[in-house]
């Protein structure tokens, strides 16, 4: 268990399936940025339960098939989480499905001045423009 988990399935399962050049070295920096920056973000709030502040969600790399909290469907099955339906209709580059403990929500909740949450945000943008940046130089590269 974790306080927080990030789902990048969606864009896991968009990216193999119409990803250019780039793409996945995006997904990649994106989903170690978002890793690191939150993680930051969450540590001085000393949540209880002890447990891992954050954890990245996928699909299973053997079988593309759900893993819980993913943000993703198996295609076969022809439902959509809202992630799978940003970057698949709306055309999102970058969608997460996230999951926060009720510590996690309770310590965001008590934050009168919204500190860790500018943080949250901030981190979440960090790991977006970080992302576009690698996709950006991989696809240069190849």
């Amino acid at each position: 268990p974790s306080h927080l988990t990030i789902g990048l399935g969606a864009m896991q399962a968009h990216l193999e399936q119409f990803g250019g050049p780039g793409a996945s070295a995006g997904l990649a920096a994106f989903s170690a940025t978002l890793e690191s920056e939150l993680n930051a973000v969450l540590a001085p709030l000393k949540l209880k339960p002890r447990a891992a502040l954050v954890r990245i969600a996928g699909l299973d790399p053997s079988d593309g098939e759900h893993i819980k909290f993913a943000g993703a469907w198996s295609l076969d099955l022809g439902r959509f989480t809202q992630s799978q339906q940003a970057v698949g209709f709306a055309g999102f580059s970058h969608s997460v499905q996230f999951e926060m403990s009720k510590a996690l929500r309770r310590a965001l909740l008590k934050d009168k001045e919204n500190k860790a949450m500018v943080r949250f945000c901030n981190g979440i943008r960090t790991a977006w423009a970080r992302s576009k940046s690698a996709a950006s130089v991989a696809a240069l590269r190849s």
